[in-house]
């Protein structure tokens, strides 16, 4: 996970902006309201991984995330 959480905390930066990009609601609440979700869930996130069985799952995230920003070639011969 250590050479992993750069990539994926700048993945949800980046969800996280998008959504402000193209947040109408007054004062970006929406926004405000998924930072606060979302901040708790990576948090867990990442003590989970410490663990035998939340490894896994967080293993599991990291590769979709892999598969789907993987160039074209690569994420092929991942299938």
């Amino acid at each position: 996970l250590l050479d992993r959480l750069p990539t994926l905390l700048w993945l949800a930066y980046l969800g996280i902006t998008l959504h402000w990009v193209t947040d109408s609601s007054p004062d970006q609440v929406r926004t405000r309201q998924l930072i606060d979700g979302v901040t708790p869930i990576i948090s867990r996130l990442v003590g989970l991984a410490r663990l035998p069985g939340g490894r896994r799952l967080v293993t599991d995230i990291a590769s979709v995330i892999d598969l789907v920003s993987a160039p074209a070639e690569r994420a092929a011969a991942i299938r």
